[in-house]
């Protein structure tokens, strides 16, 4: 009955960290969301599968893991003064979508997700829905 009860409380812990960081041992951090995610270890490798793709990660190159409710070190902005910014985009997975002319039109022509914004003056994320 206790370990029912403590599985119950951990799978409602959980579903309130959308995201799995983890860090390598050159302070470099993936980003995985969680929807779908199935982990596997083997050849001495971590080998992450979710609905944005897979990602092999080596076991020595990690140094933790760790939940979070956001992307770590990245903050929401009102994007409305950096609009008309080049800016680079990236995936939650930190694959580049691409260099556009603005915020804007990153929001045009990508499909709905959630983004990482790098501008001339910081970095924050963004939502396409």
């Amino acid at each position: 009955m206790t370990t029912m009860l403590l599985t119950l409380m951990t799978a409602t812990w959980a579903y309130d960290y959308p995201y799995l960081m983890v860090e390598t041992a050159d302070g470099e951090v993936k980003i995985l969301s969680v929807e779908s995610l199935v982990l596997t270890f083997g050849d001495g490798k971590l080998t992450a599968v979710n609905a944005e793709g897979t990602q092999a990660l080596v076991l020595t190159d990690l140094s933790k893991m760790y939940f979070s409710s956001t992307p770590s070190g990245i903050d929401t902005a009102d994007t409305t003064s950096e609009e008309r910014q080049a800016v680079d985009i990236y995936s939650v997975n930190g694959v580049k979508m691409g260099t556009f002319e603005s915020v804007t039109q990153a929001q045009q022509e990508l499909g709905n997700g959630i983004y990482i914004v790098k501008s001339k003056n910081k970095n924050y994320k963004i939502t396409i829905k």
